[in-house]
């Protein structure tokens, strides 16, 4: 109760890691899996220490114990807030509108079927504007408005992002209403997966996916099959960020959204922004694990996205 165990890697470069903290047969497993590259006949140096060490007090102490560490870290270095959007550096609060489902409808959550599919009149995308004059009457201040389930076809539904729900002249009219009152759009991605699946709305692309696309576009598995998952919000395949088609696809779905209207765009929203492992050796990486992952996802944010943004 006066103490604990803290592990961590001293890691300032982003390397491929995974944590495991598991009860196996009444004892405790603390690991971490190390994923530097798994190409064969390479050896294994790895840049960075692993530590296991003992601290006194509770979590918070053992997170100030990383911090000291990672605000040494050139990824944590403090930015000019004249570097930055005041609505970044200033704290606004943000809204969240559920423009599809009635958050009352589920007890806990309102992200599994059938409460995110419907069409929510009290959050429908006209009256945004209307509740953020109320909103930042009720906060002081201006707010960052957040519309969940703006996608074409549903939450989670990446791929077929546009024309937006409700049609690309509604999100005109009210990312306009916005701006007039200096409301930043903040819209969210659903990271590095395509949507394929969504019994609710009758959304069936797996088949077409895995046949026309996912040669040039997912990541595969060991077994050469490409890498899915099925959870009930949607079933989606990986995307390989180590493919010209993803990183294209990112930079468009990107720029999609700037140009209606948002000025704030989030790609970590579905599986942390995950970069998948992937062992298609006609892809221009190597297969497995490896730093290419972490690379290959700065390119797409620092060259492609960057150019796409002065431009």
């Amino acid at each position: 109760g006066a103490s604990g165990i803290l592990e961590m890697t001293e890691d300032g470069d982003g390397w491929v890691k995974h944590f495991r903290a598991a009860r196996i047969d009444g004892a405790l497993d603390l690991s971490v899996e190390h994923n530097p590259d798994e190409r064969a006949g390479q050896d294994i140096h790895l840049p960075y220490e692993t530590v296991l060490r003992l601290f006194h007090g509770s979590w918070q102490d053992a997170a100030d114990i990383y911090g000291d560490w990672a605000r040494k870290q050139k990824w944590a270095q403090k930015i000019s807030e004249r570097s930055m959007p005041s609505y970044l550096s200033g704290g606004l609060p943000i809204v969240t509108f559920a423009t599809r489902g009635d958050p009352f409808s589920a007890e806990w959550s309102m992200y599994f079927p059938p409460s995110n599919r419907v069409v929510n009149p009290d959050f429908h995308p006209s009256r945004i504007p209307a509740l953020q004059r109320r909103y930042a009457e009720f906060f002081g201040s201006r707010v960052i408005i957040n519309p969940f389930g703006w996608e074409h076809i549903a939450p989670w539904i990446a791929g077929e992002y546009f024309p937006p729900y409700g049609g690309e002249e509604l999100w005109a009219r009210t990312a306009a209403e916005l701006r007039k009152t200096d409301s930043p759009l903040f819209l969210l991605l659903s990271g590095s997966r395509w949507g394929v699946n969504l019994d609710d709305v009758g959304y069936h692309e797996r088949d077409r996916f895995l046949r026309e696309l996912a040669p040039k576009a997912a990541a595969y598995d060991p077994a050469g099959q490409p890498i899915e998952e099925d959870p009930p919000w949607a079933g989606s395949v990986a995307l390989c960020v180590g493919t010209p088609f993803t990183q294209k696809h990112l930079v468009d779905v990107f720029t999609g959204c700037v140009k209606r209207g948002a000025s704030m765009v989030q790609y970590d929203q579905n599986h942390g922004g995950s970069a998948f492992v992937c062992y298609n050796r006609r892809h221009a990486h190597p297969p497995g694990y490896g730093r290419w992952m972490v690379e290959d996802t700065e390119k797409i944010f620092r060259e492609e996205i960057g150019s796409a943004s002065c431009r």
